[in-house]
């Protein structure tokens, strides 16, 4: 594997292309006007008239625009230039009647994404300025200090060896986890989201934002009066890259095979058993839906809850790093003045 493969590797598989997609605060701009223009009897078309006079991304307006005035869903329009997941949410409430809630919805959470996402940059600035000048230090003295002290003692000829096999097993690594981000984007969605929960820190988060996304987009579904066949029919709709696709998909094989939806859950620890209570109790659709979207509210508190706490750990944390790099150049720079003392008496 050459470097442009592995150019290419990160630029293909992650997926950076980063010129269509929206900022997050132009997002929150976009739906919160959005939100206020379709509340007050816009429609789609005439709130993105509106926002281009106001001159807001006049390149994303102008191509939803061309795009609505050729007869596509909003929801089509504004893939281009928002994730997936919410595209799909839009896609829904548009073809249910539900769009006004999932506006809001959505301006709630694209809005606790800008204020993490602020937060955690006013958290780390201070931090990353002193990992910066440590670096520029540590450079200093194994330009400039390190070659005098090393003057003062016998030289080791395996250091030139050491260097070049720190640097092959770096490469290695490299390569090891490039290989392994390959690996993972080529796994279905699912097994995805079951590796992700996995890890520490941020497993719950992910957990929590799914457990939000199923639970909220069935409770849309559901308040519309649709049964399970009806929600099912709807989600082998979306694109097969979709969560909710390969969802659907899964639950109708398994009803197929003659077991319930719990078989589903059990496989796949991102869905919540909460969920497959609410669907298996017996209430009337209007009762499971309002439990549905009561739950899907407590996991965005939950959400905004653990990534709080996730943000306020991570300042000490880079402080702690900082802390043993500078113990650790300390002991780079004396151990050869140690040594060279040792050598004298």
């Amino acid at each position: 594997m050459n470097w442009f493969k592995i150019k290419s590797l990160i630029l293909n598989k992650l997926k950076i292309t980063g010129t269509d997609k929206l900022k997050m605060s132009d997002q929150i701009f976009l739906f919160r006007n959005l939100y206020d223009l379709f509340q007050s009897g816009f429609t789609f078309y005439d709130a993105l008239k509106f926002l281009k006079v106001a001159n807001f991304n006049s390149y994303a307006v102008t191509q939803m625009l061309e795009r609505l005035e050729r007869g596509e869903q909003f929801s089509n329009c504004i893939r281009p230039f928002i994730s997936s997941n919410l595209c799909d949410q839009i896609q829904m409430a548009e073809k249910h009647g539900n769009i006004l809630s999932c506006l809001e919805t959505i301006v709630d959470y694209v809005d606790l994404k800008c204020r993490q996402k602020r937060k955690l940059k006013e958290i780390i600035m201070y931090p990353l300025f002193l990992l910066i000048l440590l670096i520029s230090i540590i450079i200093g003295i194994k330009v400039l200090v390190l070659p005098q002290l090393n003057g003062l003692v016998q030289k080791d000829s395996s250091k030139p060896l050491n260097f070049y096999l720190m640097g092959f097993i770096l490469l290695i690594l490299i390569i090891m986890m490039l290989s392994l981000i390959d690996i993972y984007l080529h796994r279905p969605k699912f097994e995805q989201i079951d590796l992700i929960i996995k890890i520490p820190l941020i497993g719950k988060i992910c957990r929590d934002y799914y457990g939000y996304y199923i639970a909220n987009n069935l409770s849309l579904m559901i308040k519309s009066g649709m049964n399970i066949n009806d929600i099912l029919n709807i989600m082998k709709n979306f694109g097969s890259d979709s969560l909710m696709h390969q969802l659907g998909q899964e639950v109708s094989n398994t009803l197929n095979q003659g077991k319930d939806f719990k078989a589903v859950s059990n496989r796949h620890s991102f869905i919540p058993n909460q969920v497959y209570l609410f669907l298996s109790k017996g209430d009337s659709l209007d009762v499971v839906a309002k439990n549905l979207n009561a739950f899907s509210k407590l996991c965005f508190k939950q959400i905004e809850l653990r990534t709080n706490r996730l943000i306020t750990f991570i300042q000490p944390a880079i402080f702690a790093l900082i802390g043993i790099a500078i113990i650790t150049t300390y002991l780079n720079m004396l151990m050869p003045m140690y040594q060279s003392l040792r050598g004298i008496y």
